[in-house]
């Protein structure tokens, strides 16, 4: 069961390339981010208000912190290595996620076949890596940032943490997110007030909110509901997944997207991994 959770995750992230490389071409990325902690807001919201709890609308510390850094920090330090760094080389970086989880994991001693977790991790990164790159010839100083590195690793790491943490920790999982996407709402809300000069129609507002109510917010509850269910720690190597579905949605939308030898055999070592 909950490897289905994931999968019904991966394949709301897979549209995210898509639908974001639509919405980024005509609105800046403050409201673009905006938009998508709103929708996820909302949605998590929504779930809160059905959900059989006395202490609905209470969030504990420990969820507070672990949704701020699990949604908020993922999603923030994604977009801004998007901005700093080369794209094909922050992405690769930031898809190293479910390599960082695993170490955690192996340092808990929660799993019965370290060695088989690990090697599948390195093969996984290894097929996602060559997904991501799939034989781009950038070199790996154009446009080279620093800063596009460090923020590519704190989106890793505040994913891996929250992969990590949420399966292990007795909280509820819509009290993390709902929190993170608050504050999310209120960042990115203070970033549009200082920056943006004008603001989107509803039709661009109505992707926008998309991409929160689907990847952001129903993603994540799947996703954390399958590391809720997962014991041996097999759950976050199916992140690697995500390049792979993402691209393949690209391409059968059109968008520009190409798949040549070397990511092809990208994608069937991550599918074999998994």
């Amino acid at each position: 069961m909950h490897f289905l959770l994931a999968l019904g995750a991966i394949s709301f992230w897979s549209t995210n390339a898509t639908v974001a490389s639509i919405i980024l071409q005509k609105l800046p990325v403050e409201q673009v981010q905006f938009l998508q902690f709103l929708g996820a807001f909302c949605v998590l919201a929504v779930v809160k208000v059905f959900q059989e709890n006395e202490r609905r609308w209470q969030v504990s510390t420990e969820a507070a912190v672990l949704g701020s850094i699990g949604l908020t920090g993922t999603m923030i330090f994604q977009y801004f290595a998007f901005y700093f760094g080369p794209i094909v080389h922050v992405n690769i970086i930031a898809y190293a996620w479910p390599v960082l989880t695993v170490l955690m994991i192996l340092g808990s001693g929660t799993t019965s076949h370290p060695k088989r977790l690990m090697g599948l991790a390195v093969l996984g990164f290894l097929g996602a890596s060559l997904v991501v790159s799939d034989g781009s010839q950038q070199s790996a100083h154009d446009n080279y940032s620093v800063w596009g590195i460090l923020t590519a690793i704190g989106s890793a790491t505040c994913m891996a943490f929250y992969s990590f943490a949420v399966g292990r920790r007795s909280v509820n999982a819509t009290e993390c997110l709902t929190a993170g996407a608050l504050l999310g709402v209120i960042a990115t809300g203070i970033w549009c007030w200082l920056g943006s000069s004008h603001w989107a129609n509803i039709q661009d507002v109505l992707v926008g909110l998309y991409l929160g109510i689907g990847p952001m917010g129903v993603g994540y509850l799947l996703w954390s509901s399958a590391l809720k269910k997962d014991r041996l720690g097999n759950v976050p190597i199916l992140g690697f997944l995500t390049p792979i579905t993402s691209t393949g949605l690209l391409l059968a939308m059109g968008a520009g997207a190409s798949i040549n030898f070397s990511g092809i055999i990208g994608a069937c070592i991550v599918i074999a991994t998994c």
